[in-house]
């Protein structure tokens, strides 16, 4: 994977005195920087101008809402009740399908620095429901490890979260930026996972993410090394030969990875909205990703017609539990009656919860 290369860093004056913000500069004396408060940033770029400067441009800054928030999942969509942790704002690596291009509305990535309020939010949520368990990740705002060289974020919550075995904290990447986790002691509740996608399309589609074959290594060490990993089937597109490339991928896995190993896997066809649409078609315009079979749904989002996710989602479903008929596998963003299809049933919610809960 080819190193993340930042242009300049833009501080918060209200963050200039951080600890977090003074490590990260320590670190980077080579990359300017400039303290300025966030209205002065000049981000008003045209389209595309403005994501390609976004993914370059880091604005150290004061989170002062909340960090934590419930996966908001999709209208008329089974919810899988996961939680999302936001340090990080907007991504340096470039997939073409990525819905944050449709959201962004800035010139830089937005990291928080007051790390103190995380662990704050998270206590409170604690002492509310002491007996719950929570599930929550980093990997829905942005890649969770891309930036772990940078802001330590994962190291500060694996020292966090050690002794509060309520939750379950994944890192979900499409890098191979492991080094850190290979030097702290692995957490039964900590969960590495890889977004994964044959590499004819990571090469086209991805852009600035690990090869397949880096990823699975990584996946590889982890495992080795004592973590649990999962990996996410997701966006799983259709073109020409998917089967026999997604077969390859599923026998790519296994052949490195023990499925005891695996604490689960998730699957989810392409998806985006109109805004996102307009966007890939700007800036990745040799993509073909957005000219399929696909439909407007109920929750605004393009999605392939019925019966094609129907077919990849059984193909891939059955193959994988060929594979082992233990694992834990689950649709993200899917409607009832593709669960009744795929699995027979239609779990609530709470059924959902309670089977991530036995698995961990």
């Amino acid at each position: 994977m080819k190193e993340v290369l930042i242009d300049n860093i833009y501080i918060d004056k209200e963050a200039k005195d951080n600890k977090i913000t003074k490590d990260i500069l320590k670190k980077h004396p080579n990359i300017p920087n400039e303290v300025i408060s966030e209205n002065e940033i000049k981000y008003f770029y045209r389209d595309t101008e403005l994501v390609d400067k976004s993914k370059k441009t880091l604005f150290l800054t004061i989170n002062k809402g909340k960090f934590l928030k419930k996966c908001p999942g999709t209208k008329s969509h089974l919810c899988c009740n996961y939680y999302v942790l936001t340090p990080v704002y907007n991504c340096p690596l470039d997939c073409s399908y990525c819905f944050l291009q449709g959201h962004i509305n800035s010139s830089y990535i937005k990291m928080f620095v007051n790390y103190e309020d995380i662990f704050k939010e998270l206590d409170k949520l604690i002492e509310l429901y002491p007996n719950r368990q929570f599930r929550l990740g980093t990997g829905e705002f942005s890649d969770s490890l891309v930036f772990e060289d940078i802001n330590n974020f994962a190291e500060s919550m694996f020292k966090y979260i050690e002794e509060r075995k309520n939750i379950i904290f994944e890192l979900k990447t499409k890098t191979n930026n492991i080094e850190m986790l290979l030097k702290q002691k692995p957490l039964e509740n900590v969960v590495i996972a890889w977004s994964v996608n044959p590499e004819k399309l990571i090469s086209c589609e991805e852009i600035g993410t690990a090869a397949l074959n880096e990823r699975i290594e990584a996946a590889y060490k982890c495992q080795e090394y004592g973590y649990k990993v999962a990996f996410h089937f997701d966006p799983i597109i259709n073109y020409l030969g998917w089967e026999e490339d997604y077969k390859q991928l599923i026998n790519m896995i296994f052949k490195n990875i023990y499925p005891k190993n695996i604490s689960w896997i998730s699957l989810g066809t392409l998806r985006y909205t109109q805004e996102t649409k307009k966007v890939i078609e700007k800036r990745f315009p040799e993509s073909k990703i957005i000219y399929g079979e696909l439909i407007q749904g109920l929750d605004g989002k393009y999605r392939y017609f019925k019966k094609i996710r129907e077919e990849m989602f059984k193909k891939i479903y059955d193959y994988l539990k060929s594979r082992d008929n233990n694992l834990l596998i689950y649709m993200c963003m899917e409607a009832d009656f593709m669960w009744r299809k795929i699995f027979g049933s239609v779990p609530n919610c709470t059924d959902v919860k309670s089977l991530f809960d036995n698995r961990i």
